[in-house]
């Protein structure tokens, strides 16, 4: 199990994003840091073209008996799964520590696991 990782929940329609945010990931990433991105299963294929030494593209289909395929209270099953999927993670006992990064993000300098996580691992 890593020390700590983070974790990107994404989909295909969010790809060009995951893209540009892998892509300043890799370029900031000094301390070799993973980094999961979760998609559902039919996406797969196409992120796996993002996957490499520090990063693992996952199906969501790992932790799929939570995940709902209807609308809960109004709300699109796809927001709820992600929200699932983040608050879930830890079950797959990838990382003990993990930190959630939307798809829309750009890393713009250098992050080290001390960014993170303190010296004494909390």
């Amino acid at each position: 199990m890593l020390p700590f990782a983070m974790l990107c929940k994404s989909y295909s329609g969010d790809f060009e994003y995951a893209r540009r945010m892998v892509k300043s990931f890799n370029e900031f990433n000094t301390d070799e840091i993973t980094l999961f991105i979760v998609v559902p299963e039919l996406d797969l294929d196409l992120f796996e073209s993002l996957g490499g030494a520090q990063v693992e593209v996952l199906s969501e289909g790992l932790l799929a008996h939570y995940l709902v395929d209807h609308e809960v209270h109004g709300i699109r099953p796809g927001y709820i799964n992600q929200e699932i999927i983040k608050l879930s993670f830890w079950e797959l006992e990838l990382a003990e520590n993990y930190f959630c990064v939307d798809s829309e993000a750009v890393f713009i300098r250098d992050f080290r696991l001390s960014d993170f996580i303190a010296p004494d691992g909390f």
